[in-house]
């Protein structure tokens, strides 16, 4: 019976200074980050924020859009931790409307268009619509703010950006028409003959 005290008495010995010593661990590890977070360097400036279209020199009439002054890490770090897919159309989208319609903030309930996002810097982020830009129509581009993860106070409460784009005309066109009927002049008689001649007409 005493032999099973003195292995009971032991082993909670050795638990304790175990415990003991993972207790001074934890410390001197907490105290070390709270020395590195004292210690570390200020957060870099990102910049002014900015919103504003880019023309496509490959590509008459196309552009895409530039969101400047955002933390494209840390959105990708928020879209991956959250599993939000949605979280950049929130934050950077684009919805389409006619020329001819007021120019007012677009509808929200407007589904915004699809297309690639792409870190152009480390706090630049770019929008490439998924389908061309059709004449006749206005994109508007909406950068809000208050969707930037991991951002200052200021920053998320500084107003929603808006830049919009209108697509200029297609230049005329030459295309080719085929008349039904030319009329012939052979050995001083008149008739009608079917012509394969080509014209060309302006459209």
């Amino acid at each position: 019976m005493s032999g099973s005290r003195v292995v009971d008495y032991v082993t909670l010995r050795r638990a304790a200074i175990v415990a003991g010593l993972a207790l001074v661990a934890a410390v001197a590890s907490s105290c070390a980050v709270i020395n590195r977070l004292d210690n570390a360097p200020p957060p870099r400036s990102l910049g002014p924020l900015s919103l504003k279209w880019v023309p496509d020199p490959d590509a008459s009439g196309q552009a895409w859009v530039e969101a400047g002054g955002v933390d494209v890490a840390g959105v990708a770090i928020h879209s991956l931790l959250y599993r939000d897919a949605d979280a950049r159309y929130r934050l950077l989208s684009v919805r389409a409307r006619p020329a001819s319609a007021p120019q007012t903030r677009p509808d929200e309930s407007t589904l915004p268009m699809v297309g690639e996002y792409e870190p152009v810097a480390e706090n630049v982020l770019r929008f490439r619509p998924g389908f061309p830009l059709e004449p006749g129509m206005q994109y508007v581009a909406t950068l809000d703010p208050s969707q930037i993860p991991f951002a200052a106070k200021e920053r998320r409460e500084s107003g929603i950006l808006t830049a919009t784009y209108t697509p200029p005309p297609r230049p005329a066109s030459l295309t080719w028409a085929t008349p039904s009927w030319l009329v012939m002049r052979v050995t001083k008689r008149m008739f009608w003959a079917y012509s394969p001649q080509l014209v060309p007409v302006i459209s």
